[in-house]
Order: structure tokens, then sequence, then C-alpha cells
């Protein structure tokens, strides 16, 4: 019992619109932004297919790397929060297709991105790795990453970053996406 309570659940992932992925993180971690004078835009374009998601799981994930990029980026920078989606890879599409079931060939890209100190090649490198942390002692666990990856692959996805000293860093949540057949109006 004392695992089984300790253990974080599985994923229950369902086809969600990405606005409903999206909205309730930015919603949450907007205050912080503003109170440290950071701009923070939203844009998610209408029509984009759904996302295989655990809405609850998707949002631990968005408030860990907001907050991250809240913590790289300083007053008068920008945080961007974004979505677009994409044909699929073979093995994006495999992958899908293993928890998915009924995937469409896209995938659906969340991207955040800052303006904030970025990190260098070899930071970025092991930024997944389990206790690494560029964070001051006590600031950080060095888990957030790490967890936030395992949980976007249990939903056939992928998450990446790319950061550049001085010049910020993009995170990209890679998910299945599915788009459902027009409906036909008579």
């Amino acid at each position: 019992d004392l695992l089984s309570s300790t253990r974080p659940r599985q994923p229950q992932p369902s086809w969600s619109p990405v606005e409903q992925v999206i909205s309730p993180a930015a919603l949450l971690m907007e205050p912080a932004f503003l109170a440290k004078e950071i701009s923070f835009t939203v844009e998610i374009p209408a029509n984009l297919p759904f996302v295989w998601a655990d809405v609850e799981k998707m949002h631990q994930v968005l408030v860990n790397v907001l907050a991250n990029a809240l913590a790289a980026t300083s007053s008068q920078g920008t945080i961007k929060i974004s979505a677009e989606a994409r044909e699929a890879l073979p093995d994006e599409l495999e992958r899908g297709r293993r928890v998915a079931g009924a995937v469409s060939p896209l995938v659906v890209m969340i991207l955040v991105q800052d303006t904030g100190c970025g990190m260098p090649e070899s930071d970025a490198q092991k930024a997944f790795e389990p206790f690494f942390t560029t964070k001051a002692v006590g600031k950080g666990t060095g888990l957030g990453l790490f967890l936030s990856r395992e949980t976007v692959v249990a939903h056939g996805g992928n998450l990446s970053l790319v950061s550049e000293i001085g010049r910020g860093t993009t995170v990209t949540i890679t998910l299945p996406g599915f788009q459902p057949p027009p409906k036909h109006t008579e």
C-alpha cells in the first residue's frame, strides 16, 4: 500500500483539444510572469488536431517547463507558448499507435520559447538526466525535466529542448494527434 501511494499514477490519456491542455497551465503561471515583468503570450491556432493527453499530467509538465522558463528569464524578457501540427515521422507514428490506437498521421507540437539566459550545449545534453540541475543548491532537485520527459514519452510523445547562451531556450513537447473526419452537413 505504501509503495502504491507514493508511485505516481500512470497517465490516462484521451483525445483532447490542445487549448484544454495548454490553458490551465498558462492561466496558473501568468501572474508570476506579470509580477516579474515578463511578456507572456499564448498562440493556439484554430482547427488543430486533438492531442493524446492526460490533461492533468500534461498540466504538470507544462507548469514545470514554464517555471524553468520563468527562472531563466529576466524582467523585460518574453515567454511564448505556441502549438502547431505537422505530419508525423515514421517513428512518431509508431510510438503514437502503440499507445493511442486511432492516430492520424499527425503530431501536435507545443513549444515553450523564452528569451532567458540559455544554457551551454553540455548542460542542454544533460538536462533530462535525473538530478542534473543548473539551479543553485536548494533551488531545484534536478528531477523536473527528467520526470516531464518520462510523462510525455508515456503518452507516445517526445520532449526536447534547444538552448543558446544569451538567446534563450525552446522546449518542444510532441504528442500524437488525431484529426477527426469533417462532419457532413445536409
